[in-house]
């Protein structure tokens, strides 16, 4: 179809072939009407957004095009032939498919020499994917905000349930332990009774007893750990403490469960001198405790418990539990750690309960420490320690914050 109509020399310029060129390569939607709103001109865009490649739209009204055009729109263009502006960013026009268009437009006054209204110029752009994509963004970011508020519900119940949770445990573990520390008071009252002694047999039995009772004990105050560390309420007593000196008091202290065991101890820390360090003795003393138990209990017959200390660059202190156990399948290292599960009990006959490593990782890191593990299956494993450099030698600092 033309798209200038060459019977208006007064428009603009008087070039037709600069206007065909221009018209047909502008990558817009635009028609320009005179004050009759007849089509002086139009873009191959505008003809092609409205789909008028059947029919010639030169020298027609606009309303001849469009003859269901609301009244809407031609007050509109009667407001523009009287020199005013008009424009609208997104504006909605019903499909025939039931769709809807959305069109940004603007609509601007021309002018002949002589300055009157010479007609108008119309300017649209289709925007509807603009708008689908501004609608998808605003339903995804509602669907953001509803599943962060579910999350953090769900969040808070977890909390709640946690808290409820720590706080059973931390009550039952009290009451189970009151009693059992009478229990325990009584079984070595009648182990060093002078008036009444017990025979050998008696004796065997009782030890069992107090053995079973100080296991149970060690549990419940296990539990009672985690719930203090849940709950944010875990004391801390720092102080300087010899490794070394700790080293060697926790191998004593399992010294005769690797003697009942046939492990052999091998403190290997010796050859590396002592480090002293600002923490809670009895908090890392436990975690040496059950790694070292650890390493006993799921060692293998006439196996081997060493442990180590190394600095490890300028960051860290390394204390190392080695043994020359079974070893931990690959796939089962990330969960040992966590409360419950029961990783190296579920490959081995003997008992556990799942609590012990997980307490250590908790303590760990309220000291500011961190704990690994690496393990060979059919080999054995090492867990350790590091403890920053930063808190190497801090026995002012140590002394005044005590608590």
């Amino acid at each position: 179809m033309t798209l200038f109509a060459s019977d208006r020399p007064e428009f603009l310029f008087q070039d037709q072939n600069h206007w065909e060129l221009m018209l047909k390569h502008i990558p817009a939607a635009i028609a320009v009407l005179d004050n009759e709103l007849r089509y002086v001109a139009a873009t191959q865009r505008w003809v092609d957004d409205y789909k008028l490649n059947d029919q010639e739209v030169l020298g027609k009204t606009h309303y001849e095009i469009f003859p269901d055009i609301p009244q809407r729109w031609k007050d509109i263009h009667s407001n523009c032939l009287q020199g005013n502006s008009q424009h609208c960013e997104a504006d909605p026009f019903p499909r025939e498919d039931g769709g809807t268009v959305w069109i940004r437009w603007e609509i601007q006054p021309w002018y002949l020499k002589d300055n009157s209204v010479g007609g108008i110029i119309m300017f649209t752009e289709v925007i509807t994917a603009q708008k689908e994509l501004e609608q998808l963004n605003a339903e995804l970011e509602q669907r953001v905000v509803e599943r962060t508020y579910e999350l953090n519900l769900a969040k808070e119940k977890a909390e709640a349930a946690s808290q409820a949770k720590s706080e059973f445990l931390s009550h039952m573990s009290h009451e189970l332990r009151t009693p059992l520390n009478a229990i325990l008071g009584y079984g070595q009252l009648l182990e060093t009774d002078p008036v009444q002694p017990l025979n050998e047999d008696q004796l065997e039995n009782l030890k069992e007893i107090i053995g079973a009772g100080n296991h149970l004990l060690r549990l419940i105050n296990d539990i009672l750990d985690l719930s203090a560390i849940d709950a944010g309420r875990l004391d801390m007593a720092r102080e300087k403490v010899s490794l070394h000196g700790l080293v060697k008091e926790a191998l004593a202290m399992v010294s005769d469960n690797a003697s009942r065991a046939n492990i052999k101890l091998i403190d290997e820390s010796e050859s590396h001198g002592d480090v002293s360090i600002c923490a809670d003795k009895g908090r890392l003393l436990q975690i040496m405790i059950n790694f070292l138990s650890n390493a006993i209990k799921y060692n293998v017959p006439n196996g081997k418990v060493s442990v180590d200390s190394q600095v490890r660059g300028d960051e860290f202190f390394r204390l190392t539990v080695k043994d020359t156990g079974q070893g931990i399948p690959e796939n089962d290292l990330k969960q040992i750690f966590e409360p419950f599960e029961r990783s190296i009990q579920k490959h081995s006959q003997i008992e556990g309960t799942g609590i012990g490593l997980p307490l250590c990782q908790k303590l760990a890191t309220a000291m500011g420490y961190s704990i690994g593990v690496k393990s060979i299956l059919g080999q054995g494993s090492e867990f350790w320690i590091d403890i920053p450099q930063t808190e190497l030698g801090k026995e002012v600092e140590c002394n005044a914050n005590s608590n």
